[in-house]
């Protein structure tokens, strides 16, 4: 999958679709590698750590990845994004993995987690 930047607008699309942008388009474009697939629980738990309570904007959407950093409590984000506290710790691997959470710290069940960039141009 590929995030493609053209004209003010924001486009995700396939290698295939891609490949059938008017080439003019494409020139002035920026073309980037997007996360192949985000899971249903990967985008509620996303969606879950943007509108926390507890990060810098008070549960509003951030806009950059510092006002996104976020004490949670594992027990807390399941309930909010409306998982097991298993599923979550799962799903938060796998975001990891995937460049979008970064995990600042881990305290057992109270973590500092981070959106990245691309987390913040995805939940945007």
């Amino acid at each position: 999958m590929f995030k493609v930047q053209a004209d003010n607008r924001v486009y995700y699309v396939t290698k295939e679709e891609l490949n059938q942008f008017h080439p003019v388009v494409l020139e002035n474009a920026t073309v980037t590698e997007w996360p192949a697939k985000i899971t249903v629980f990967e985008n509620n738990v996303l969606m879950a750590i943007a509108t926390s309570d507890y990060n810098a904007l008070n549960g509003a959407i951030p806009h950059n990845p510092e006002d996104s950093a976020t004490w949670l409590f594992v027990d807390e984000l399941a309930e909010d994004a409306g998982l097991t506290m298993a599923q979550v710790k799962g799903v938060l691997s796998s975001l990891v993995k995937k460049g979008l959470v970064d995990i600042q710290e881990d305290w057992g069940d109270e973590t500092l987690i981070m959106l990245t960039a691309a987390a913040i141009d995805y939940i945007n």
